[in-house]
């Protein structure tokens, strides 16, 4: 694997952030969603400001995995009120993480969760969950592999879709 380095997401950095959030997004999605609320979710959840007052909020974090100081994938967690279920103090959300098309198969999502893993150890959080949409099977797969168990779904609203997501655990020894 290439030399990654993983570093918080300062908000100096939002224009980089909003680029990857846009440019994962689209390329994970926009095949399997109407072009309209492709675009309402993205104009609502992932512009630069809205970035920016989620990078804001002390209970989020925003990291960056980068080669030569250029993202290649990010994930965004969080905890306490800003998780968007459960809310449980020893809980730990992963709300998104992507890799760019051009570096997925190359381990770098376990090296993302590896590093959620410690983040979570480290902050004294008992479990890791997440939502992830039922249509994503291969992101299903992923975290199944990482020892992730299905728990719950919740619904998900992309523009004026609603959609379902699984609720997936992974509690920390």
């Amino acid at each position: 694997m290439d030399n990654i380095n993983i570093t918080k997401v300062s908000p100096s950095r939002i224009k980089a952030l909003h680029y990857i959030s846009h440019k994962t997004f689209v390329d994970a999605f926009a095949h399997l969603n109407n072009p309209s609320d492709l675009e309402i979710f993205l104009s609502d959840h992932l512009t630069e400001q809205s970035l920016s007052e989620e990078i804001d909020n002390p209970e989020s974090e925003f990291y960056f995995a980068e080669i030569d100081g250029e993202p290649i994938a990010y994930f965004k967690i969080n905890t306490g009120n800003a998780q968007t279920e459960l809310q449980e103090a020893q809980g730990l959300e992963i709300e998104r993480i992507y890799v760019l098309h051009g570096h997925q198969g190359k381990k770098i999502g376990e090296l993302l969760i590896n590093e959620i893993i410690k983040i979570a150890k480290l902050s004294n959080k008992t479990y890791i969950w997440l939502g992830v949409w039922e249509m994503n099977l291969r992101g299903i797969k992923f975290y199944q592999k990482n020892g992730f168990v299905i728990f719950d779904q919740h619904q998900f609203k992309v523009g004026n879709d609603i959609q379902t997501d699984i609720m997936m655990k992974l509690e920390l020894a």
